[in-house]
């Protein structure tokens, strides 16, 4: 009974079979016991956004924030909450408070590239990426992110020199291969491409 952890996994697992009340019911019980235990606000919130209740969820990430004022997730998750409610300046706050806590965290790093990209700031995007890549350098999704940003600016030898640092990275990556290789066969390039499979 005294299993903090097994009444998280409780309230997670009814919250999965669509049990919303008693699973929400079971992770508001640990946090009036265990303010501080984060899992319980992030299901929360997360459960909110999943139902796209977007008020609650709004509602429900603030007191988490407030539990929790130096946690990042907090502010990473209040700004999910804004972004899906079409609150775009609130959001962009949150994860930039969420980055000054989290120096390179990377949902909300990812998030302020798509800000920056929807500006056609792709520069500005790339920079975002780069930084969680300064923490986090094994993060391959952010290296495809940085081909992408440079596919849609349009630079399409910057696109592949990016790839290719990415498979220098990680020769036995598939995805930045395939991806290369869909660009060859849409250029109709496919002496290039058979060499791309024939490495793997």
């Amino acid at each position: 009974p005294d299993s903090i952890e097994a009444r998280a996994r409780l309230g997670a697992i009814l919250l999965e079979a669509g049990s919303d009340e008693p699973g929400m019911q079971t992770l508001r019980d640990i946090l009036a016991i265990y303010p501080g235990y984060e899992q319980a606000d992030v299901l929360i919130v997360l459960n909110y956004l999943r139902q796209v209740n977007l008020a609650g969820a709004i509602q429900a990430a603030r007191e988490y924030q407030e539990r929790n004022p130096v946690s990042a997730t907090s502010y990473y998750l209040l700004g999910r909450a804004y972004l899906a409610s079409g609150e775009r300046q609130k959001a962009m706050t949150a994860f930039n408070k969420a980055l000054e806590l989290r120096p390179g965290d990377p949902g909300a790093g990812s998030s302020l590239a798509g800000f920056a990209l929807s500006d056609d700031d792709y520069e500005a995007a790339r920079n975002y990426y780069k930084q969680v890549l300064e923490h986090y350098p094994d993060n391959m999704q952010m290296r495809l992110k940085i081909a992408a940003s440079y596919a849609v600016e349009g630079k399409e030898q910057e696109m592949l020199d990016s790839l290719q640092s990415t498979l220098s990275a990680y020769p036995r990556a598939m995805e930045p291969r395939l991806v290369k290789a869909r660009y060859h066969m849409a250029k109709g390039q496919l002496e290039k491409v058979t060499p791309l499979i024939d490495e793997l």
